[in-house]
């Protein structure tokens, strides 16, 4: 049976309708670029999008801190030649052959060089952060907090104290004399022979110290320690406490360095109160054997060079560091960017239409209205014949 005119009418009404709205989505989505989303969709474009702009800024903070490595690596190699010059200084200045005005001349320069380091320890400064002010350095966000693949969200880059190590350098000099003068760091020896009744028992020796610069050597029995750094005279007496017979170190070597053995005919015992006893064995006594002690301060060109030795091992060490940090921070930025890429491309996947299947279906839709408004044309034709029937 035929479909009634108003049926058909209906039917081609909702076609024009549904096609038209097809054609007004499809030009939008080409105009704009991006597809038209369902909400599901829509919540994982915006959550992904976010994301992908997060690993942005971490890889900005990133750049950041590695200009700031740069700038210090920069500083402190420049520092590096500084100290090296200054140990050459130092060194030139313990030769016998120079008078003591040549020794001052060389002083001046000297003098200048370590105001250098300190100029150059605060300058390496980008944006406020100076990884060469202290040895806590700066933290970098390399990571989005609270995103389970992230080990952590910040990484340290650790620093170097320059303001620390310029004044240790300023304070040094390369002139005639020695670092100190007076106290030797042993105020006395006290040598006692105990007797047990009729019994000559062992040798007793009570040596008393006192604080040490750093420079300054003692020799005790033929053991000899040398401070790395300013002692109290009990951090002195422990060098030489609780040794046994030929020990050719003690317990400080954290403070200092040893060298010789300690002879084998004593023993030393606790330090109370900055004494310590050294108690001579049998054979000792019976070779009436005696404890040779006695203290040495350095030249003041020889403590420099000390000290400017142990400032090259610092400003290496910390050379090193900061390289470490740079590679660890570039491979943290490749990371960031591939996880920022890969974000992007899956959003773009997702949201991105495909121009050409998208003018290819805006056709069709262009074809189907244009069929449509023939058959709206014919029905209006065939409608229009029916009712001349009745006039």
């Amino acid at each position: 049976m035929p479909m009634p005119l108003t049926g058909l009418a209906q039917t081609l009404s909702n076609s024009v309708a549904s096609i038209q709205a097809a054609i007004v989505d499809t030009q939008n989505q080409l105009a704009s670029g991006t597809k038209t989303l369902d909400p599901a969709q829509n919540g994982v474009v915006t959550r992904l999008s976010a994301q992908s702009t997060a690993w942005g800024v971490v890889s900005n903070n990133i750049a950041t801190a590695q200009n700031v490595i740069t700038v210090a690596q920069g500083a402190l190699s420049s520092i590096a030649s500084i100290v090296t010059q200054m140990k050459s200084l130092s060194t030139q200045s313990s030769s016998a052959g120079l008078t003591t005005s040549d020794k001052v001349s060389l002083n001046t320069t000297f003098a200048n060089l370590a105001l250098q380091v300190a100029s150059l320890g605060t300058n390496a400064s980008v944006n406020g952060n100076n990884l060469l002010a202290n040895a806590t350095g700066i933290t970098v966000s390399t990571g989005i907090s609270g995103n389970s693949s992230t080990a952590s969200s910040t990484t340290g880059v650790a620093g170097v104290n320059i303001p620390s190590l310029a004044t240790t350098l300023a304070a040094l000099s390369i002139t005639s004399g020695n670092i100190s003068s007076g106290t030797t760091g042993i105020t006395s020896i006290a040598p006692t022979l105990t007797t047990a009744g009729t019994t000559l028992a062992a040798e007793v020796d009570t040596v008393t110290f006192t604080a040490m610069a750093a420079g300054e050597s003692i020799t005790v029995g033929g053991l000899t320690f040398t401070a790395n750094g300013a002692l109290t005279n009990t951090q002195a007496a422990s060098a030489f406490a609780s040794l046994s017979a030929g020990a050719t170190s003690g317990t400080l070597t954290s403070l200092g360095s040893y060298s010789g053995t300690f002879v084998s005919t004593f023993t030393s015992g606790a330090n109370t109160a900055g004494a310590v006893s050294f108690t001579a064995t049998a054979a000792a006594v019976a070779a009436a054997a005696t404890l040779v002690s006695s203290g040495a301060y350095a030249s003041k060109a020889d403590y420099a060079t000390q000290i400017l030795t142990t400032a090259l091992t610092t400003i290496s060490t910390g050379q090193s560091t900061l390289s470490a940090s740079a590679t660890g921070l570039n491979a943290q930025s490749s990371n960031a960017q591939a996880l920022k890429t890969g974000l992007s491309n899956t959003v773009a996947q997702i949201q991105n239409i495909d121009a050409t299947a998208m003018q290819a279906k805006l056709q069709q839709l262009n074809n189907q209205q244009s069929i449509d408004y023939y058959l709206v044309s014919q029905m209006n034709t065939e409608a229009a014949a029916i009712l001349s029937i009745f006039r």
